[in-house]
């Protein structure tokens, strides 16, 4: 009986320190799992903070070249205006010349053949260019 005894102190001494085991075993588990979790909840901050900054730079690049488009606008407005000034000023330009030259041609225009009609046309607007370019840097 008493080696019976024996044996089942040692079976409960052994039980005993088995479970000892797996309880520091599952402990150290669960530590370890609560660090894993942690590191991953560090990172997971982390990236969202990056993405966040990441996200801010490209807003900001976002607005300056919105920025830059609206400055591009108004600076091509602006050219196109002022070429339309100078078209209308060259346009008017030549209108003054042309009704002014219509009289002087009109007594000497029936002897002309139309390539002489098209080489005089191009020299009277080469004149006008030539006229206008001087007032307008002037």
């Amino acid at each position: 009986m008493r080696i019976k005894y024996e044996d089942i102190a040692r079976k409960a001494e052994q039980i005993s320190s088995d479970r000892a085991k797996i309880a520091d075993v599952l402990i150290k588990a669960q530590e370890k799992a609560e660090m894993i979790l942690q590191e991953a909840k560090e990172k997971a901050i982390e990236e969202r903070k990056k993405l966040s900054e990441l996200t801010e730079q490209e807003k900001e690049k976002l607005v300056d070249m919105k920025r830059e488009i609206k400055a591009l606008k108004q600076e091509i407005t602006k050219t196109l205006k002022k070429y339309e000034f100078d078209l209308e000023k060259v346009v008017e330009f030549a209108s003054e010349n042309i009704e002014s030259m219509e009289g002087l041609s009109e007594d000497d225009s029936n002897d002309d053949t139309p390539e002489e009609e098209d080489e005089i046309s191009d020299v009277i607007l080469e004149e006008i260019m030539e006229e206008y370019a001087s007032k307008s840097n002037t």
